[in-house]
């Protein structure tokens, strides 16, 4: 049984064989081997190349063939295509039905190459797998940047291309790339014979810390790899105008600004303690307290005295963001020290004000309860008289009370039970939670991150009053950064551009002399832009106090006295007001 079986494969074995030869000979060819018909048609392929190829760069290639003939002991195997040399075809030996051709692939210029593997064995070519890849030209570009830049003052960029392997009169887009300036067009060349390009650039820095800057470079008929520097710089406040230019643009911006608000409304609008206060400032500023529309503002102060003798909000509020809502009568500390307490100090010492007007709000912040505090012998004083709100330190609101405390009992001559040990206490304090990297304190006891410039420099101004020298470090250490810097890392107060712009202003406000930069002056443009004349024309009136010019038209009383019956609201939307 077995043999007949092992006889009948290798009948049809036999068969095959025989039909092949006719089919061969049928052909005109040479008889093919048994081993050979098995083996098939030759297999040619190509290693992978990278996917991105660079003009001027060799790469490693493999071209192999398989199921080659037994006869054939030498085959011809290469590359064949486009925008390549190298690997042209050479004759290799063949073992094991296989041969094998190792060389390097040279890029060409041009937008694309096209590699095929060949071979030729015996009279037969047969073609194998290929590859097209896009090819990128190797460009080198060098950006030349003036040592300082300065926001809004122009500066002139050098952009060079060197560009040896693209031809002649290739059209190059040149711009800059990177951040930190604009107006600076990108602009379509034709390489130069020299096969150097070089555009100048003007552009303006802008508001940032840092600007990064390189060429930007691309080509219509090529795809190109550009390498060069990129230049880091820091961007510096504006040259300050002069002392003369500024006072002349702070009084008539801040003129025209209350002069608009009173032609809008017809007169003041009081509602609330901050539009109050504000009026009872702008006008005592001008035409001082012995009078009866400065009695009447002064009255209508004394009116939103809180149960305990202290200053409000006059609403209810979550001054957390925890969920809980203070009652409207909530007495809040940074009211006191900042808003109604100094006016009411100055009414006093015009003597315009009976003396418990002025020791009540006094002894309402001696009462506030003490945020816990990590200084020895210190103490912070609390957001607001609730035992709630005071369960972390806000720095600015412990200062500036402590500096209006400290102001009264130099102002009075009184000796108030408690009063000195407090600002004693206080004051201990100020050097725990500054950050003297920024010259600044965080919002909140616990945080790591400065304040913005709003909160910052009110800080600044109690700490000058209250340990000079202290304060005289920290404003160094925050000035001597770009004015911009700080709201773009800040945790309080940053979220809308009126605190930004009013947080600038407020540097001015504390030391004169950046009343003549161009970031402070822009920032007092813009809010006079967008809100309220009134609201405005007082951070410049309290800007031009600290610079010692004398009142301006408006805040004397000149267009106050003409302005007709009060009307219910202005035309414009009231700046945002918080109470610290």
């Amino acid at each position: 049984m077995a043999m007949r079986i092992t006889f009948a494969f290798i009948g049809r074995r036999l068969a095959a064989t025989l039909a092949a030869v006719a089919a061969a000979t049928a052909a005109g060819g040479a008889a093919v081997p048994a081993a050979a018909a098995a083996a098939g048609t030759p297999r040619v392929t190509l290693t992978a190349l990278p996917t991105t190829l660079v003009v001027g760069r060799s790469y490693p290639v493999t071209v192999t063939v398989t199921g080659l003939p037994a006869a054939a002991r030498t085959v011809s195997l290469g590359l064949r295509g486009t925008g390549h040399t190298g690997c042209a075809p050479a004759r290799v030996a063949a073992a094991r039905l296989r041969a094998t051709l190792s060389c390097r692939l040279r890029v060409t210029p041009g937008a694309t190459l096209f590699a095929q593997a060949a071979a030729t064995v015996g009279d037969r070519r047969y073609a194998g797998s290929a590859v097209r890849r896009t090819v990128r030209t190797p460009v080198t570009t060098t950006i030349a940047v003036p040592a300082t830049l300065r926001w809004r003052t122009g500066a002139t960029l050098r952009l060079t291309v060197d560009a040896p392997l693209l031809r002649a009169g290739t059209r190059l887009t040149v711009g800059v790339g990177g951040s930190g300036v604009h107006r600076c067009p990108t602009r379509t060349l034709a390489l130069p014979g020299t096969h150097r390009l070089t555009v100048a650039c003007a552009v303006l820095p802008m508001q940032v810390a840092v600007a990064r800057l390189r060429v930007a470079v691309t080509a219509p008929a090529a795809t190109l790899l550009a390498t060069g520097n990129t230049e880091r710089r820091p961007v510096h406040d504006a040259v300050a105008v002069s002392a003369e230019a500024a006072r002349a643009e702070w009084e008539e911006r801040t003129d025209s600004q209350l002069a608009r608000d009173l032609a809008a409304a017809g007169a003041p609008v009081l509602t609330g303690i901050g539009q109050v206060a504000m009026w009872l400032e702008l006008h005592t500023g001008g035409a001082g307290w012995r009078n009866a529309r400065a009695r009447d503002l002064r009255d209508r102060l004394l009116a939103l005295r809180t149960p305990d003798g202290g200053y409000g909000i006059g609403r209810a509020w979550d001054a957390f963001g925890d969920g809980s809502t203070n009652p409207a009568d909530t007495t809040y500390s940074y009211t006191i020290a900042n808003v109604a307490g100094p006016l009411l100090l100055r009414a006093w010492l015009a003597g315009e004000l009976p003396d418990r007007y002025l020791r009540e709000p006094v002894d309402a912040l001696l009462r506030a309860p003490a945020a816990p505090t990590r200084t020895p012998g210190g103490a912070c004083i609390g957001y607001s008289a609730l035992p709630e709100d005071a369960r972390v330190c806000v720095p600015n609101v412990s200062f500036g009370s402590a500096r209006f405390l400290a102001d009264v009992a130099r102002e009075t001559g009184w000796e108030v039970p408690g009063l000195a040990d407090r600002v004693a206490a206080v004051t201990r304090t100020i050097p725990e939670l500054y950050l003297p990297a920024s010259g600044a304190w965080p919002y909140l006891a616990g945080r790591t991150r400065p304040q913005d410039h709003s909160h910052n420099a009110y800080t600044i101004r109690s700490v000058l009053a209250l340990d000079p020298a202290f304060g005289r470090r920290a404003l160094a250490a925050f000035t001597a950064h770009p004015l911009w810097w700080l709201p773009a890392t800040a945790t309080q107060g940053s979220s809308t551009p009126y605190h930004r712009h009013i947080g600038l202003v407020q540097v001015a406000w504390t030391d004169c002399r950046y009343a003549r930069h161009a970031q402070v002056r822009d920032a007092f443009a813009q809010i006079s832009a967008q809100y309220s004349g009134a609201n405005v024309a007082l951070w410049g009136y309290r800007v031009l106090e600290t610079c010692g010019y004398p009142p301006l038209t408006a805040v004397r009383g000149t267009i106050w006295e003409r302005a007709g019956p009060a009307a219910a609201a202005t035309a414009r939307p009231r700046a945002p007001a918080r109470p610290g």
